[in-house]
């Protein structure tokens, strides 16, 4: 009964059903769930921390009808609605269409691959949307995915990398940093500079433009955030210089 189209409900009642269902697809498991082993005709991969696989997915038979009923409510005019949506889209992302399942050949792989391209123009327009809070939202969900997912993430490279940048330049503070942290996961800052080059290569563009003066002069010295979520000390400093 969750799953109510958009016109058979009130917002702040998709709102609510939106809400529940992301701890619902966080979780290691569901209505109907099967062992990880069960649906993937090979041995799944370790896990690890970039790329943590739960010991329970959900079967095809219900993740269908759930991403069908989220993805018709990403045009949604009400604000909440949209960051909601985001937050659904980042553990559906993470846990039933990460790298790992992908590089299976099972049954999924055409519906994971089919949903990683819908959820991400989804979520690339909502980096520039009117409210702030589903850009955050936004931000958020990706730099999660490009963090565990950097492969997949990289071949979005073209689609997210102008609404991130526009990202630096947002007025809203806590959105500006999320974008940020968002694009330094996506160019793999905290590793090297490889990936930013080779996007600079590509697109004709030379190291003292916007993107790439910026990435060097303050994304590559950002830190991790704390365990609180806070900024660290080398955080600070490094806006501090911005």
């Amino acid at each position: 009964h969750i799953l109510l189209s958009p016109e058979q409900a009130l917002w702040d009642s998709r709102h609510a059903r939106l809400r529940m269902m992301a701890p619902f697809l966080a979780s290691t498991g569901g209505p109907g769930a099967v062992r990880q082993d069960e649906r993937l005709p090979s041995a799944p991969l370790a896990p690890s921390a970039a790329s943590p696989l739960p010991p329970l997915l959900l079967p095809l038979e219900i993740l269908e009808p759930i991403t069908t009923w989220m993805f018709a409510m990403d045009a949604d005019d009400k604000a909440p609605i949209r960051q909601a949506l985001c937050g659904c889209l980042q553990p559906l992302l993470l846990r039933h269409c990460g790298e790992a399942f992908l590089a299976q050949a099972g049954p999924t792989t055409p519906w994971a691959t089919d949903t990683v391209d819908r959820a991400i123009n989804v979520l690339a327009p909502y980096m520039v949307d009117q409210a702030a809070d589903v850009r955050m939202a936004s931000f958020a969900a990706l730099r999660a995915w490009a963090t565990a997912c950097p492969a997949l993430a990289q071949r979005y490279m073209d689609l997210l990398v102008p609404g991130l940048t526009q990202g630096l330049k947002d007025r809203n503070l806590p959105a500006k940093s999320a974008a940020e942290r968002a694009l330094r996961a996506l160019f793999r800052l905290q590793v090297d500079n490889t990936l930013l080059e080779a996007y600079e290569h590509s697109h004709g563009l030379p190291p003292s433009d916007y993107l790439g003066a910026y990435c060097r002069r303050v994304l590559a010295r950002l830190e991790d955030e704390s365990e609180d979520g806070h900024p660290t000390a080398t955080t600070t400093a490094a806006h501090d210089d911005a």
